[in-house]
């Protein structure tokens, strides 16, 4: 009886996951590096997934330089997960009193409502080509990469081809140069057949 209550116990409790940089796919150049190649396979998220992809909306805090999801406005999080966003409130609360405010605090709430907003990424799931051995890796991009690999979706299956196909798919090649100080994809193109 002990063992059970202490079974049920622990599956109640919830469960911490540690942060691992080394389950991430890195585009980011250090600081010696001017440019280079990535090439990566996409994965589907779960063999039935219609789409490798996952959107996923996130705050950006500057002041401790993270990302927070939004669990109001991103959808398929896991059941029991709280859709309270104090970003999201701070939002709409400073939208709220912008209505009626002076000048001078209409335009300091209208910054808090910027600050507040989210942005939409997408995350899936890669192997990178020059870590194979690693296994799998998460890969969380902007909407603009994510429209340039869904152009390339697009162009490959106009030919009958599947970017994603885990057997027939295609590599992608991902190429990063500094601009700004920055690391930045600057082109994405898929390579020739691989297996």
């Amino acid at each position: 009886y002990a063992r059970i209550q202490a079974s049920k116990k622990s599956e109640t409790q919830k469960r911490k996951v540690e942060y691992d940089v080394k389950n991430y796919l890195n585009v980011k150049l250090s600081g010696s590096e001017s440019e280079k190649k990535i090439t990566i396979r996409i994965l589907k998220l779960t063999p039935d997934s219609k789409t490798p992809f996952a959107e996923v909306h996130t705050h950006y805090l500057p002041s401790s330089k993270k990302t927070f999801i939004c669990t109001k406005l991103t959808e398929d999080l896991p059941k029991g997960t709280d859709k309270n966003c104090p970003f999201c409130d701070i939002r709409e609360q400073a939208k709220i009193e912008q209505k009626g405010a002076d000048p001078q605090k209409w335009e300091k709430l209208k910054e808090i409502y910027k600050q507040n907003a989210s942005m939409l990424n997408y995350i899936v799931r890669v192997v990178d080509r020059g870590d194979e051995s690693f296994g799998i890796k998460f890969w969380k991009m902007s909407q603009a990469t994510y429209e340039s690999i869904y152009d390339i979706y697009t162009n490959l299956k106009e030919d009958g081809n599947d970017l994603f196909d885990v057997e027939k798919g295609f590599d992608l090649v991902l190429t990063l140069k500094k601009k700004d100080g920055k690391s930045k994809i600057t082109n994405i193109s898929a390579k020739t057949k691989s297996t």
